[in-house]
């Protein structure tokens, strides 16, 4: 929300931040709100990796904002303000092919342990042809998030038969590739999730291959 002429301490509940320029805001009822590109600027200069990609991510898959805008706001940043640095990763990071909040905070915590980057939605191929994607893919080994509604409308119409059709997908996988699984509990508190990934031959390198 934008206000003017009000005063910076937060109070009642209410967190004000400083902003680096006046932003144009979009009216939403009654409110006058930043735009969603700016919110995700915003958030990025503020709130911890773990959060603001998913921010970001969620903005770019449900198509409210693009690339070009988060790059042009994140532009106008002044060299040395509050953020600018981490506003600018969160840019370089975000990706829409990210389907779900577990998968941006998951990918958070493998540029942060400095993991290889992955690729996102891996086509799954077999001899009889395409039958799903991979959440993450490197070379030889799927990644796969779960607890994360992944079920769908096909796991309340029919929950033995959803779990029956994972099962068969998970062991066309394994004939194609190794496989790794993990959840909320192992991503949001990353040894789980570094320990599964290190078990597979994945090993920790330089960050700056995910930015290059």
């Amino acid at each position: 929300m934008t206000m003017r002429d009000k005063p910076r301490s937060s109070q009642s509940g209410i967190q004000v931040h400083e902003t680096f320029d006046p932003p144009e805001p979009v009216a939403l009822g009654r409110f006058l709100v930043t735009s969603v590109a700016r919110t995700v600027i915003d958030l990025a200069r503020i709130r911890p990796l773990i959060q603001s990609l998913a921010t970001a991510d969620a903005a770019l898959n449900l198509k409210l904002t693009n690339r070009e805008a988060l790059e042009r706001i994140a532009r106008t940043l002044p060299p040395g303000f509050r953020g600018r640095q981490m506003a600018g990763l969160v840019v370089d990071l975000a990706d829409g092919l990210a389907e779900s909040p577990l998968e941006s905070l998951s990918r958070a915590v493998m540029f942060e342990e400095g993991f290889p980057r992955p690729q996102l939605q891996v086509p799954l191929v077999d001899d009889d042809g395409m039958f799903g994607r991979g959440d993450f893919g490197w070379d030889g080994l799927i990644g796969e998030c779960d607890g994360r509604m992944k079920y769908g409308s096909d796991f309340a119409a029919d929950p033995v038969q959803a779990i029956w059709s994972e099962k068969q997908r998970e062991d066309r996988v394994r004939l194609m590739s190794d496989m790794v699984r993990w959840g909320w509990n192992d991503a949001y508190h990353r040894d789980g999730l570094c320990r599964k990934l290190q078990a597979k031959g994945l090993r920790t390198t330089s960050q700056l291959s995910w930015v290059a």
